[in-house]
């Protein structure tokens, strides 16, 4: 690819920057001037540049299973997982925790025996 510039920038408590630490990379990614956000994008793009080593399964069914399931995780867990620490009121932060705990338990059943961005679980 010739003489080309890449920086990384991401926060080390952000889950989505966990995701993609899995692989050394942070949340947002500066190639050749531009920027990337979105860790599930940043993979994407990786995989598509550099394929020679593909972050993602290379079956489009397991590719799509796990966006589906980055997503879920993006889009269900994280949201109730914060929102239970941001939550006013003891009833509120009961319910919250316990939707996440049940997201969480999904996501678990879902990526069992699965890899997942390389990481066998």
């Amino acid at each position: 690819m010739g003489e080309e510039s890449l920086k990384l920038l991401g926060y080390w408590a952000s889950p989505f920057a966990l995701r993609v630490t899995f692989h050394k990379k942070v949340p947002v990614l500066v190639h050749d001037g531009k920027p990337l956000a979105k860790s599930l994008l940043i993979i994407e793009y990786i995989d598509e540049v550099w394929n020679q080593n593909p972050l993602l399964p290379q079956h489009p069914y397991e590719k799509t299973d796990a966006r589906f399931w980055a997503t879920f995780f993006d889009e269900k867990c994280v949201s109730e997982v914060f929102g239970a620490f941001a939550s006013k009121g003891e009833e509120e932060q009961e319910e919250r925790a316990a939707k996440a705990r049940e997201n969480l338990k999904m996501l678990e059943k879902g990526l069992q025996g699965k890899p997942f961005f390389g990481v066998k679980l």
